[in-house]
């Protein structure tokens, strides 16, 4: 299937204004304006009067579709900031990734398609994959998880519930069932003619794809590190629809990978100057151990001598 350009002008990593041309498509947080070819990120000085008139996901998708950044912007900003998973983009690089095939290749999936819930459970998942803290601005929607809840009434607010803009959420969901299935149920005031199923992801109400929300959710389940280099954005747009499975595997890959480098303090288990061989450690390790010891506590040791020291000449 072939990229919808319609919605995706400039192919994936684009995306053309929504209904509020205002309004930012989630994970694309820099203009572009076609007339000039000019595209500015956040920190550029125009940026908030600007009218985009297509979005991209980072500054390297708007200058592989020929436009240029903006001459005027924070002097000292760069635009790795503002690529996935930097510290000025909303989404890190699997969500962004998952995007692109899922535009690029027309992956065909559906609700039927998420990864099931479970586990996950840290400060910023409070209730597992499927579920996100507040960020700073406790008003801004975690990309990709729409739906908001209330902890002490156990309700959740689809975006069509008639309270949703005065609710302030104290846990966001990527979906209704996500909420429904920690225990909380729908706001009684809500559209006659909506339904749930609009607001599950790759729905009509729903701001991501079943891939993107899937990618999520493996992130959260498998603690991978995301955002640090573990998944390469697809470069030229163009590869093959990859399902949710495959985003699932490259997770799971990350995840281990992560695990496996926390264990050993990113050491090689092959390295004979770590491991004797045995599961032991070895004697160059252990000088190490206390070299660093030293090297941190040298402070104390001397303070410890020098009391020593006045101890004696005092007894003498």
């Amino acid at each position: 299937m072939a990229t919808d350009l319609t919605r995706h002008p400039y192919g994936a990593g684009s995306h053309a204004p929504l209904a509020d041309v205002r309004e930012m498509p989630a994970c694309y947080p820099i203009k572009g304006n076609v007339d000039s070819m000019l595209y500015h990120r956040p920190d550029s000085q125009n940026y908030g009067a600007t009218v985009a008139e297509v979005w991209f996901d980072g500054p390297s998708a708007a200058e592989a579709a020929g436009f240029v950044l903006a001459s005027r912007h924070s002097a000292d900003g760069v635009s790795a900031d503002y690529e996935p998973g930097g510290s000025g983009h909303p989404c890190n690089a699997v969500t962004v990734d998952a995007n692109r095939r899922a535009i690029a290749g027309g992956a065909e999936v559906g609700v039927a398609d998420l990864i099931p819930l479970g586990g996950g459970v840290s400060e910023v998942h409070p209730y597992g994959a499927g579920s996100h803290a507040p960020l700073a601005d406790v008003r801004e929607m975690p990309a990709c998880y729409p739906i908001k809840g209330n902890v002490d009434s156990m309700l959740y607010h689809r975006p069509d519930s008639q309270n949703f803009g005065a609710t302030v959420a104290e846990v966001w969901f990527d979906g209704p069932s996500a909420a429904e299935a920690v225990g909380f149920v729908l706001a009684p005031r809500h559209s006659a003619d909506g339904v749930s199923a609009d607001y599950e992801p790759g729905g009509s109400g729903h701001p991501c794809p079943v891939v993107a929300v899937n990618a999520n959710r493996t992130g959260v389940i498998g603690r991978a590190a995301i955002a640090s280099g573990g998944f390469a954005l697809v470069a030229g747009y163009a590869s093959g629809g990859q399902g949710p499975e495959v985003v699932a595997a490259e997770a799971a890959e990350a995840a281990e990978a992560a695990e496996i480098t926390a264990a050993t303090g990113g050491a090689d288990l092959g390295d004979p100057e770590v491991s004797d061989g045995d599961g032991g450690t070895s004697f160059e390790d252990a000088g190490a151990r206390w070299v660093g010891y030293f090297a941190k506590w040298w402070w104390l040791i001397l303070i410890v001598l020098g009391l020593l020291i006045l101890f004696r000449v005092l007894r003498a």
